[in-house]
């Protein structure tokens, strides 16, 4: 079969298909056309939508955990600038009146803490 027979071929099967599921009627027709139509609309909606919202709790995200990273570094420079005999007087006295939003403790050396890396929110929700 050459190409030009196996192209015409292709057309008459394709012809035949819309022939058989292709509505007979012009209310038919136009039934199929406004449902292509709002399908379309409705899918094209939710893909901008959902790419606003991904974006919006990024950004939620990335404030969050910035908060959060002033907030310890704000706690441990009031820690740090206190003389070093009182800071257990007042992690004493944090503890005793309900503390703060973070657990305090005083080591003797260094905890090792592995980096997370500039991972993206996905891996978190």
């Amino acid at each position: 079969m050459r190409p030009s027979e196996e192209r015409l071929s292709l057309r008459r099967r394709g012809r035949r298909w819309l022939a058989r599921y292709m509505p007979g009627t012009l209310r038919g027709r136009f039934v199929l056309i406004m449902i292509v139509g709002v399908l379309s609309a409705q899918l094209a909606s939710y893909a901008l939508w959902s790419a606003q919202a991904r974006s919006a709790q990024q950004g939620q995200l990335d404030d969050m955990a910035s908060n959060l990273a002033y907030s310890i570094s704000s706690t441990v420079r009031f820690f740090r600038s206190l003389p070093y005999e009182y800071r257990h007087i007042v992690l004493e006295q944090l503890r005793d009146m309900g503390g703060t939003r973070f657990f305090v403790s005083v080591n003797e050396h260094r905890i090792p803490v592995d980096d997370i890396g500039q991972g993206s929110a996905s891996h978190w929700s």
